[in-house]
């Protein structure tokens, strides 16, 4: 399973995978510089264990949209007396948390989310513009999230009680956090232009084989564009399926060819008539707590099949 599939799908498999070959100690270091704060160095958390809240997991996401820098939240930008003069002034600071090349590989996965996954009811309500995300679902539906993103503005949705309680039964974060983002996003946005984020020098794209994760051959069906830090990409070709002929190679930077499985996340695939799949995991019958909602997600995702969990604003939850 791709890094892209697993934060689509919110598989706690992939999640723990990802943990073990990254490292605990390491993990908890990236969380502090995107300004998450301090999370539990222990294996559950991969699973969701930790404390977030709203604000700080919004402005680890703008990392995202911003070349790889957190920006410092800020409650209050001016303030001026009666007549106009300004009294208070905040002066705007970021940090670099990330590379912007990881910054625009993480957005082009969260896009997916968006285009092709658990966020894609903003595109259902009328919000069009190129845009990245991720949902999220506490255990017993008591919280849900949604964190989604433009290149001009981060927007972190949050619906819950003060004294935790069901939502509403399977009130995923699909059906109650992301429709109040689109509905916000639509007025927000109204007059952006339909702009993605520009790929960094040396990203590079290839045609991947999804069985084989390689080079994909002409005898490879189920074929997707994916994008690489330099010196990333795989080398070799897919040995899983025989070769009708010529075998087609890696290809330059940035100006994609239609993907057949994963979309363009500069379009929304309702715009672009693409119809990318959705891996379908197996379903267990009760819900999991994630890892994807500290580090990349806000939260786990609104399927009912491998769910994480995101902790909850102020709180702290186990694993």
């Amino acid at each position: 399973m791709s890094l892209r599939t697993g934060l689509r799908t919110s598989s706690n498999r992939a999640a723990v995978r990802l943990l073990q070959d990254v490292g605990i100690s390491r993990t908890v270091q990236y969380a502090k510089r995107m300004g998450v704060g301090d999370v539990p160095s222990v294996p559950s958390l991969a699973l969701g264990s930790g404390e977030v809240t709203l604000q700080t997991m919004t402005a680890a996401y703008a990392a995202f949209a911003n070349r790889g820098f957190v920006p410092k939240p800020q409650l209050i930008r001016r303030v001026e007396d009666l007549d106009g003069v300004v009294l208070y002034e905040a002066q705007p600071s970021s940090v670099r948390a990330i590379s912007d090349t990881t910054a625009y590989l993480m957005s082009t996965m969260l896009a997916d989310v968006i285009n092709a996954g658990t966020g894609s009811r903003a595109r259902a309500l009328g919000f069009t513009l190129p845009a990245g995300g991720k949902t999220g679902t506490t255990n017993d539906f008591n919280d849900a999230w949604f964190i989604g993103f433009t290149p001009k503005l981060v927007t972190g949705v949050w619906v819950g009680f003060d004294r935790p309680r069901t939502i509403l039964p399977n009130g995923f974060a699909a059906d109650v956090a992301v429709p109040a983002w689109a509905r916000f996003m639509k007025t927000a946005t109204r007059h952006d232009k339909p702009e993605w984020l520009t790929p960094p020098d040396g990203v590079t794209t290839a045609r991947v084989c999804r069985a084989s994760g390689r080079l994909a051959g002409d005898g490879c069906d189920d074929v997707y564009t994916e994008f690489f830090a330099p010196g990333t990409e795989p080398r070799g070709y897919c040995e899983r399926h025989p070769s009708r002929g010529v075998v087609a190679g890696l290809f330059g930077i940035v100006t994609l060819p239609p993907a057949q499985s994963v979309a363009d996340p500069s379009q929304p695939s309702h715009m672009t008539g693409a119809s990318p799949e959705i891996d379908v995991l197996p379903q267990p019958a009760k819900a999991k707590r994630g890892f994807w909602s500290k580090l990349f997600g806000g939260g786990k995702d609104d399927w009912p099949d491998d769910q994480e969990s995101p902790p909850r604003p102020g709180k702290k939850i186990g694993g």
